[in-house]
């Protein structure tokens, strides 16, 4: 004789619209705010473009009239000004690492089982049904010797 567990449905939510950009971006900035140095990265990537190459300015702006003729011609102010950019680049960098990292760092919804050294492992099922039983069951005793 069989019996069949009976097992709760979860109740599908109302949908209330259609994907779209709007709602896809507004889900995005919820994300972002979410993390908590959002404010710090956006912080350092604003001082580090606007505060260097205004240090850098103040820094050849002193120079400049001391420098030789040859010098001033090669002289490229975008140089001077683009200082911080690529620290900016690496803040901004690091923002995007910490929103993706954060997006998965939560306590996944099935417990974690803890592995304990020297006990047996299971059997491994194949996955895909496809494939040549002979295929599998190679493969299956492969894996079953010692050492592998």
């Amino acid at each position: 004789m069989s019996s069949v567990a009976h097992v709760p449905s979860v109740p599908r939510l109302d949908h209330h619209g259609r994907v779209t950009q709007a709602r896809v971006g507004r889900s995005e900035w919820t994300k972002l705010r979410s993390v908590r140095s959002t404010r710090y990265s956006l912080a350092a990537a604003v001082l580090f473009t606007i505060g260097l190459a205004a240090l850098a300015c103040a820094v050849v702006a002193h120079h400049y009239p001391n420098m030789s003729p040859r010098d001033q011609a090669d002289f490229h102010p975008l140089e001077v000004t683009l200082v911080g950019v690529q620290l900016a680049q690496l803040a901004i960098g690091i923002l995007g690492i910490l929103v993706i990292t954060g997006e998965y760092s939560r306590t996944p919804a099935w417990e974690s089982r803890p592995v304990t050294v020297g006990a047996k492992v299971v059997k491994p099922t194949p996955i895909f049904t496809k494939l040549d039983p002979a295929i599998v069951d190679d493969e299956l005793a492969r894996l079953a010797e010692p050492g592998a």
